[in-house]
């Protein structure tokens, strides 16, 4: 059987999108107020250290023009103002649930830079979305 990688990328990214739009509805539908994240997290490769940077669009040279823009890591940022104060959270929506090896390392620098309150990776579940918090891991010397 031959598979057509073009057509299957094609399902995957719609599915993505769909998923995302999913999550979203049910955040607000919770009371938050959600917007894209449009920033990437960029390491430098001799020292490893982080940083916040503007998200560039892919361009897509064929057609000339831009193929998609929202390319931020997380997905979106979201707030909520509570009794205690505003809370804000980062949400990055995965239909599996598991981040590759550089979304896990720019997951952890977020969350050891204190960036925002709460990181999450929204997850299909059954009948629902799952929201995993990725957490500081604390190291025991």
């Amino acid at each position: 059987m031959v598979v057509d990688f073009k057509k299957q990328g094609k399902k995957n990214r719609a599915a993505g999108k769909r998923f995302e739009v999913k999550v979203k509805e049910d955040l607000e539908a919770d009371g938050w107020i959600l917007c894209r994240w449009s920033n990437q997290i960029q390491f430098d490769k001799f020292t490893g250290k982080g940083k916040i940077v503007g998200a560039k669009p892919k361009w897509n040279p064929f057609t000339k023009s831009i193929a998609y823009s929202g390319v931020g890591f997380p997905d979106y940022l979201a707030f909520k103002k509570s009794l205690s104060g505003t809370n804000i959270i980062l949400v990055e929506c995965k239909s599996n649930g598991y981040l590759d090896k550089e979304e896990r390392a720019k997951c952890e620098w977020i969350v050891k830079n204190n960036i925002v309150d709460r990181l999450f990776v929204a997850k299909k579940g059954k009948n629902k979305i799952d929201y995993k918090e990725i957490k500081k891991e604390k190291k025991i010397i």
